[in-house]
């Protein structure tokens, strides 16, 4: 419940800051709106929380980087390129080759159970869809 009331006086706080701001601006001249808004805490806290953010992405991009670059595993070759990868001939070829994907192979029943590639005709000029007595918002009132 504090928090709540902290949370009102806070904002109703930073709105009247704000209003303050907009009223000293009024009527100036460029030359003193520059020097109000240099003097503006508002200001200034833009320009911290720019810098701020700044300095996170730049932290949480250099330490990822430097992490890879310490803690890099030798014994790991780097994948080739497509390009630059071996042709297999008839002698590189290796003697038991693996297949590449393992997809299982759906048994005959199973497909004729699902009706894969099954079609059913409707009538064209009805909609199965109308007069339906499923409303989901029946009785909500």
């Amino acid at each position: 419940m504090q928090d709540l009331k902290r949370i009102k006086t806070s904002t109703t706080a930073t709105a009247a800051e704000l209003r303050e701001f907009l009223r000293a601006l009024r009527g100036k001249t460029p030359t003193e709106m520059l020097g109000i808004v240099a003097s503006s805490s508002l200001f200034r806290s833009l320009i911290v929380a720019t810098i701020g953010t700044a300095a996170l992405i730049a932290v949480f991009t250099i330490i990822p980087f430097a992490w890879g670059k310490i803690f890099h595993n030798p014994d790991e070759a780097p994948a080739l390129p497509v390009a630059e990868a071996k042709s297999e001939t008839p002698e590189n070829k290796p003697a038991n080759p693996e297949p590449s994907i393992d997809t299982p192979k759906a048994p005959d029943r199973t497909i004729d159970a699902l009706g894969v590639g099954e079609s059913k005709n409707a009538p064209p000029r009805s909609n199965p869809l109308e007069g339906a007595s499923d409303d989901l918002l029946d009785g909500l009132e």
